[in-house]
């Protein structure tokens, strides 16, 4: 200042010149937004703009967690063996206000109290240190943590750097909590992107349980699906023998050395069998690395092994069917790059029973379905068994009174015999082709290869043999149908013809088909046609289930094609079948 007591204009310079400096530097702390929002690095960066204003030998930011603040980025000059972090005991006076400790080495109250408080520190972290400041970040009128500095040169922190710092701290605290803010909005986009992809994953599980895939291929598609959206490294579905207390290996994941185990090679598993007992997920940090019961089984022993070099954690859940334990499903995650593993969360074991669930239910439908095959298998036979009794065989014991009373009628009625000669000659060929119908039940193969005019000559000599209704057959096939359209048009006319033998009372029936091919459209045209002279009935007064209705309707649609019933009481009953489709 000049005598007047006035700044000169050389001190006044320097204060323009600071703070214009400052404004810089906090505009270029606003831009580093621009360049990263990952929290470490930008508040790494921001310490690094501050040196542009302040000098320091070291600085850190703390962010407080209850009474103490912890280290979450620093930069300083301090050797490899002086480089440690740590945390601050916070009182009323850090947290409100800025405090400068001239020298952290005199016996000036606070600096006794400093020393004190980080003694572990002192001959280490804080040796070459001298003058230490510790600045609040105030966001919102609120201190959410501090930044230290310190220098080598005692008392160099002045007013001046106070009032700087405390800019800055604020602006470090601003971007600090817009860094936080962006974090969280990341870290909800990734969980709605990880939900995502479970929907996805769940979604393609149960499309492949509606699927005609075995259960060895959905169940090794679960696990592969559980450990894509668990980020496991490697997992394994187990089946439990109650009996016996073992476990047979039933698909596994990124563990080769188990791919090719027998698969009655049975054993024990600590982990799987915690989960069993307590029909909940287990997870564990420390997975067995020995274990009695694996030893001199070589593939066990490489489970082992492989534990020991990859393994930081697994998880292992039960795979419960109908109260049941069937067995369980185990998840295998590998170490980090930095040594460390992969948190695994409540959600994540929610999800990882979700898919034993899925296992689970696929397990059950597999059951389910060889039951309902065995089922139907008897059912079949049943049918097949009812089929011979009430067509076949009527039709050879018919046939066999007719050959015992033949030559007596021949004596009396040389004409009359021939009328019964020719009789019993549709009676065999009737069950003959009721035999060659049955036989076709057993072979279905035989249906795919048989040409569709045999399939419905035999199903007329077969009606004709057992109901003395004579079937006209009418079939002109210009092309060939697709093997299971030709499947349908015989059921359809197998189901037809049987409601003529055992409802019509028809007198004659008729049989069309035709087959035609357009060659400039790549199209096959086909049409049945059953009718016959016999009862009718109105359609309306008739329930879908009878007659068989319902079955051809649904055998139908299965093709594509389209089924039309049509029928008057005394001017008997036409069903109809159209297909249209490409070669």
């Amino acid at each position: 200042m000049d005598d007047t007591g006035c700044m000169d204009n050389t001190g006044h310079n320097d204060i323009l010149r600071q703070d214009s400096k400052l404004l810089t530097t906090l505009l270029d702390v606003s831009n580093l937004v621009s360049s990263t929002m990952e929290l470490r690095p930008l508040l790494e960066a921001i310490l690094d703009k501050l040196r542009e204003i302040i000098e320091y030998r070291d600085a850190k930011i703390f962010i407080s967690q209850g009474d103490r603040a912890s280290v979450i980025a620093h930069r300083s000059k301090l050797r490899p063996d002086q480089e440690r972090t740590y945390t601050l005991p916070l009182d009323r006076e850090i947290l409100r206000n800025p405090v400068v400790i001239g020298d952290l080495w005199s016996d000036d109250e606070l600096a006794v109290t400093f020393r004190n408080n980080m003694r572990e520190y002192m001959d280490t972290v804080f040796r070459d240190a001298r003058c230490w400041m510790s600045l609040p970040m105030v966001y919102k009128d609120t201190v959410i943590g501090i930044m230290t500095l310190d220098h080598t040169e005692p008392g160099y922190y002045r007013d001046y750097h106070v009032e700087l710092g405390t800019a800055f701290a604020n602006q470090a605290a601003i971007e600090y909590e817009n860094a936080k803010l962006y974090e969280e909005v990341k870290r909800r986009l990734q969980e709605n992107e990880q939900r995502r992809r479970v929907a996805e994953g769940l979604k393609d599980i149960m499309r492949a349980l509606n699927s005609n895939r075995s259960l060895e291929d959905i169940l090794g598609f679960i696990i592969r699906q559980a450990a894509r959206l668990l980020r496991a490294d490697a997992a394994a579905l187990f089946r439990l023998d109650g009996d016996k207390g073992l476990l047979y290996t039933v698909a596994t994941y990124g563990l080769p050395h188990m791919e090719n185990m027998d698969s009655d090679t049975g054993f024990k598993a600590p982990v799987l069998q915690e989960a069993f007992a307590g029909r909940k997920p287990i997870v564990r940090t420390d997975p067995p690395k020995t274990e009695k019961s694996y030893s001199g089984h070589p593939v066990m022993d490489a489970h082992l092994k492989w534990l020991r070099d990859n393994c930081c954690k697994m998880t292992a859940f039960p795979l419960i069917c109908r109260d049941e334990v069937y067995g369980g499903i185990a998840l295998y995650f590998k170490c980090d790059g930095d040594g460390t593993d992969r948190d695994i969360s409540n959600e994540d074991l929610t999800l990882a029973m979700s898919f034993a669930d899925q296992a689970a239910l696929a397990i059950d439908n597999t059951r389910l379905r060889k039951q309902a095959e065995e089922t139907a298998v008897l059912a079949e036979r049943n049918r097949l068994a009812r089929d011979l009794h009430d067509a076949v065989t009527q039709t050879l014991f018919s046939a066999s009174i007719i050959a015992e009373v033949i030559p007596k009628i021949w004596e009396r009625n040389r004409n009359e015999g021939m009328k019964r000669l020719d009789e019993l000659k549709q009676l065999t060929r009737g069950a003959l082709a009721e035999m060659r119908t049955l036989l076709f039940e057993l072979r279905p193969a035989t249906l795919v290869e048989a040409p569709i005019e045999d399939l419905l000559r035999q199903l007329g000599e077969s009606v004709t043999g057992r109901a003395r209704i004579p079937v006209k057959l009418d079939v002109k096939t210009a092309a060939k149908l697709p093997p299971e359209v030709k499947i349908v048009f015989y059921r359809v006319a197998q189901e037809a013809l049987n409601n003529i033998a055992k409802h019509s009372g028809a007198k004659n029936a008729l049989v069309e088909l035709s087959v035609n091919e357009d060659p400039n459209l790549g199209i096959i045209v086909a049409a049945l046609r059953v009718t016959d002279d016999g009862k009718g009935f109105e359609l309306q007064n008739v329930d879908s289930g009878h007659f068989g209705l319902g079955i051809m309707k649904e055998r139908a649609e299965s093709a594509g094609a389209k089924l039309t019933v049509s029928s008057k009481p005394g001017c008997g009953t036409k069903v109809e079948l159209e297909w249209v489709g490409s070669k």
